[in-house]
C-alpha cells in the first residue's frame, strides 16, 4: 500500500511578464517535486487551475521549487 500525502509546497510561476513564488498545498501519492511534476497530472492540472484561473489565455507552465511540509492522510490500495 503507497502512503497519500498532504503537501505544503512552494510553487513559481510566471504570469505578465513577473515571476511569483507562492504556497500551496497539493495532495499525492508522490512526496518529491520532480514526482509530482512527471507523474501526476491531476495535482498538476489542480495546481494551474488555483495559480491561473480559468480564463488566463498566456502561458500556465509552474515550477515546484521544494516541498516545505508533508504528512500522511491514508494509503492507496495496490492495483
Amino acid at each position: 500500500m503507497h502512503p497519500i500525502y498532504f503537501l505544503e509546497i512552494e510553487v513559481s510561476f510566471k504570469k505578465a511578464r513577473a515571476l511569483y513564488s507562492r504556497k500551496e498545498w497539493a495532495v499525492s501519492k508522490y512526496d518529491n517535486p520532480a514526482g509530482i511534476m512527471m507523474f501526476d497530472a491531476k495535482t498538476g492540472n489542480s495546481l494551474r487551475d488555483r495559480l491561473f484561473g480559468s480564463t488566463y489565455r498566456g502561458d500556465k507552465s509552474f515550477v515546484i521549487n521544494k516541498v516545505l511540509d508533508k504528512k500522511i492522510i491514508g494509503y492507496a490500495a495496490d492495483k
